[in-house]
């Protein structure tokens, strides 16, 4: 029994289709429709929105931090030369 070299292409895209399938429904993805993906995409990019949301407060805090540091050295020397 022979296999032509198209079966054997449809029978390897149909396996890695259902093992895609199988690992996006494992994670909580239900891959069958488009509705899912779509609301499963809205997901990601909520998720890197906060990410971004969150670095970037992450970053504004410790700018804030080293600048009240550095103005508190700054009135202590100014405070010292005074006395």
């Amino acid at each position: 029994m022979s296999i032509t070299e198209a079966r054997l292409e449809e029978v390897a895209k149909a396996a890695a289709r259902e093992a895609v399938q199988e690992t996006l429904l494992t994670l909580g993805i239900d891959a069958s429709s488009p509705d899912a993906v779509r609301l499963a995409q809205r997901d990601f990019l909520f998720l890197r929105d906060l990410r971004s949301g969150t670095d970037a407060v992450k970053r504004k805090t410790l700018l804030w931090f080293v600048g009240v540091i550095l103005t508190t050295i700054a009135a202590y020397v100014a405070l010292g030369f005074k006395h």
